[in-house]
């Protein structure tokens, strides 16, 4: 088992339901123009990832999606103290393959989008891959009220 520990950005659960209507949303158009044999699966937990340790973290938007190779991504800015942080949220893997081509349609346009995140949890998070799945913990974990960004 390989085990590892994050800081991530855990979505209020009223935010977790608009990201899975997207998520479903996204995953229908990209499946209907799909390749033949091309097959994505949708990713869990909704995290938003790729955050420093100890950050603090006054406001985050989720911008836009965008395909990143064979998974699919909701890029997010965080704002704070020391300006403005990029973050990814993984929201699927292409698990079938044919290879990835260069001219993939593009992701469709979403009225969801640029989504803030009024209410978010900053959370220290271990992931445990087994050769199946990988098990999520919250270790520790603080609710912040996102301050407006003028």
């Amino acid at each position: 088992m390989d085990a590892r520990t994050e800081t991530v950005i855990i979505p209020h659960p009223n935010e977790q339901n608009k990201i899975a209507e997207l998520q479903r949303q996204i995953l229908r158009d990209v499946q209907a123009h799909a390749a033949d044999g091309e097959v994505w699966l949708p990713l869990f937990p909704p995290y938003v990832r790729a955050l420093a340790e100890n950050a603090v973290v006054n406001a985050c938007t989720i911008t836009q999606a965008r395909r990143d190779g064979d998974r699919i991504v909701l890029d997010a800015e965080a704002t704070t103290p020391m300006g403005t942080a990029h973050l990814t949220l993984p929201i699927a893997q292409r698990l079938a393959t044919p290879p990835a081509a260069d001219d993939a349609p593009p992701l469709p346009a979403t009225d969801a989008l640029p989504l803030r995140l009024p209410v978010f949890r900053i959370a220290r998070v271990a992931f445990t891959q087994t050769e199946t799945r990988t098990d999520w913990t919250v270790l520790e974990s603080k609710w912040v009220k996102a301050k407006k960004i003028k």
